[in-house]
């Protein structure tokens, strides 16, 4: 059986008798914080490969300061920009959320919207959205906002973009 990795920042994994604990060691010693799940890929009806299915901890999936917890009081709403994508990231009686800050209706930036009652409130035509999940609760918004996961590292606001 030969082991290939499916990002390109780790060394491919090929000693033909390793095991996944051999495989999680070099794995963490590469870096990578957590191994969250591998597949066998099949060819030709045999078992010939390992993919190991990466998260959090590899280059380019790391959570990015966007904000002071102090910048966003509750209730309130900061317009951020991280990697050229505009978000928009709400205080909910001390619980953070990000979304994107375009409304899928005509483009209102969200981050202006009211947020009550756990939503998210359109400012030019009253589209509501659930600030955790960025669904869309009514019209005239047509679909959701994507979200994004967000921690607190000491006093800063953190997301994770994709």
């Amino acid at each position: 059986m030969t082991h290939r990795c499916i990002h390109p920042e780790i060394e491919a994994l090929d000693p033909p008798n390793s095991s996944m604990r051999a495989a999680n060691r070099r794995i963490s010693a590469s870096g990578v914080s957590r191994l969250v799940a591998f597949h066998r890929q099949p060819s030709d009806n045999k078992d010939n490969g390992l993919a190991y299915l990466f998260h959090k901890g590899l280059p380019g999936m790391a959570f990015m300061k966007v904000a002071a917890v102090s910048e966003v009081a509750p209730g309130a709403a900061k317009k951020v920009t991280l990697n050229g994508r505009t978000l928009a990231l709400f205080n909910v009686n001390g619980t953070y959320y990000a979304i994107d800050d375009s409304c899928t209706h005509r483009g209102a930036p969200l981050s202006e919207g009211d947020c009550e009652d756990n939503e998210v409130i359109c400012p030019w035509h009253g589209a509501r959205f659930n600030p955790a999940t960025g669904e869309h609760l009514t019209p005239p918004a047509p679909r959701g906002v994507t979200s994004y996961q967000v921690q607190i590292v000491g006093d800063e606001v953190h997301v994770d973009l994709p």
